[in-house]
């Protein structure tokens, strides 16, 4: 089933709800929940230490080479492939960069892009894959 945009933006807007406990999109959300994750950012929950966060900031770099998120990309990577991927000392300030570049626009499309690309796409897929056929499904 293809989902209309304003049903996928309902959708979106229940994910928002779970992850920063309001129907806005917080691109601008950055917090460090302690939850063995590292520090969970964005519209979606990306986390440094799940491999997401480093995916956006690695894309944004594409598109905004000298973005402040720039200089996190080799902790970014490093993080990713740690046995401890909780751990956040390698990144000062990552936080307000992030809420600083949540103000660009190139850098929502970019977190929205990595948001279809990682779970929205999939899970139309795997929806497609089981018959589902109403947007609640």
């Amino acid at each position: 089933m293809k989902m209309t945009p304003e049903q996928k933006r309902v959708a979106e807007q229940l994910t928002s709800l779970f992850e920063n406990g309001t129907i806005n999109i917080r691109y601008d959300y950055a917090e460090n929940l302690k939850d063995g994750r590292g520090i969970t950012c964005g519209r979606a929950g990306f986390c440094t230490g799940t491999g997401d966060a480093y995916l956006v900031v690695k894309k944004y770099a594409e598109v905004a080479p000298s973005n402040p998120l720039a200089k996190y990309l080799p902790e970014l990577r490093r993080l990713n492939t740690a046995e401890h991927n909780d751990e956040t000392s390698g990144l000062p300030g990552f936080i307000m960069a992030w809420k600083t570049e949540a103000k660009s626009r190139k850098f929502c499309d970019v977190q929205d892009g990595v948001m279809d690309d990682l779970y929205w796409n999939p899970s139309q897929k795997h929806s497609n894959e089981l018959g589902l056929k109403t947007p609640l499904a």
